[in-house]
């Protein structure tokens, strides 16, 4: 038991620290790391999290990342849900 719990902090510890670095890498122009946060997002559909997929997709594609162009004309990713 007590190495599932340690197992769990590190890999919280460890997404939380990738999450921080992709995030500022986003906010510094890197469009991959912006299209693979929307993918994150994009994976849970509750709303204020595709509203969050979306934006890094817009962000990504704005960034010049074809991918996440296309991305966003087929995306089934709803914000008015």
């Amino acid at each position: 038991m007590k190495i599932f719990i340690v197992f769990s902090l590190f890999t919280i510890t460890v997404f939380s620290s990738e999450y921080d670095a992709m995030t500022k890498a986003c906010n510094n122009g890197v469009a991959t790391a912006c299209y693979e946060l929307g993918s994150i997002f994009s994976e849970n559909h509750k709303q204020a999290k595709t509203v969050a997929a979306q934006n890094y997709f817009e962000k990504a594609c704005a960034y010049g990342f074809d991918v996440a162009c296309k991305q966003l004309s087929l995306s089934d990713i709803n914000t008015s849900e």
